[in-house]
C-alpha cells in the first residue's frame, strides 16, 4: 500500500500567535515567526505521523494491489470526510483504469463513524473480478481530516493533539542544537506522547503508524 497526497493542508492546527503565547514570546516580536512557522509545521506532520491522523482538511489518494478478502476497505489516516465521486478505480491486466465508484452507484456505502474509516460492499455485492495490474491496481481517492481552512477552522482538532504540538514546539525552541551531550533532542517529549497516546489509530494488524 502507499499514499500520495493530491491536496495538502493549507492551514495549520495552530496560528503563530497561540505558539507565542505558549514560548512568553511578546506578539509584537515578529523576528522569528518563519522559524516559529516552520515549528508548527513539523510539530503537525510529526502529531500526524505519530497518531496516524490527519489533522488538517486534505485529499488523499490510496493505492493496495489487490481487492481485500473481506467486504470492505479501511481508509488509513482519519477521521474520514468522504470518498469522492468516481474515486474508486481500479486498474486490468492490460493496463485500462476502470470506475468503480459512482455517482448514482449503490453497490457501497462509506462508513465514517469508525476509526480508520471503512468502503463496505453492501450485501450480496462482490468485488470485481477482472484480473489487475501487478502493483497499485486499486486507487481510492478521499478527503481526510478535522479542519479545513482558514483561521478558527482548527478548533475541530482534539485540544489534546494541539497542546502535545505545543509542548514539542517549547521543546523545540529551547533546544535548538539536534544533540546535546547525554541527550536526545529528537525525542517526543513525554509528556507530548502522554496526550498523544489516546488518539493513536488502531488497525487489525497493530498500530497504523509506529
Amino acid at each position: 500500500m502507499r499514499l500520495e497526497i493530491i491536496t495538502p493542508s493549507t492551514a495549520e492546527p495552530l496560528t503563530i500567535e497561540e505558539v507565542k503565547d505558549q514560548l512568553r514570546i511578546e506578539q509584537g516580536e515578529t523576528g522569528e515567526d518563519n522559524l516559529l512557522g516552520g515549528f508548527i509545521r513539523a510539530a503537525r506532520t510529526r502529531a500526524e505521523d505519530y497518531t496516524g491522523r490527519t489533522l488538517m482538511r486534505q485529499t488523499k489518494k490510496y493505492y493496495i494491489d489487490n481487492w481485500p478478502a473481506s467486504e470492505y476497505i479501511e481508509i488509513p489516516d482519519p477521521p474520514l470526510i468522504a470518498i469522492q465521486s468516481s474515486c474508486l478505480t481500479y486498474v486490468n491486466s492490460t493496463g485500462e483504469t476502470n470506475v468503480v465508484w459512482s455517482s448514482g452507484d449503490n453497490q457501497w456505502e462509506i462508513d465514517k463513524n469508525s476509526e480508520p474509516g471503512r468502503l463496505y460492499l453492501k450485501y450480496g455485492e462482490d468485488w470485481p473480478n477482472e484480473t489487475l495490474w501487478n502493483h497499485d491496481a486499486v486507487r481510492i481517492q478521499f478527503i481526510c481530516g478535522y479542519g479545513t481552512t482558514g483561521r478558527g477552522y482548527s478548533t475541530a482538532v482534539p485540544e489534546n493533539i494541539k497542546l502535545g504540538m505545543k509542548m514539542l514546539i517549547s521543546h523545540w525552541y529551547e533546544n535548538r542544537e539536534n544533540t546535546l551531550v547525554g541527550q536526545t533532542i529528537n525525542k517526543i517529549p513525554d509528556a507530548t506522547e502522554a496526550l498523544w497516546s489516546d488518539y493513536r489509530v488502531w488497525r487489525f494488524e497493530g498500530w497504523h503508524k509506529q
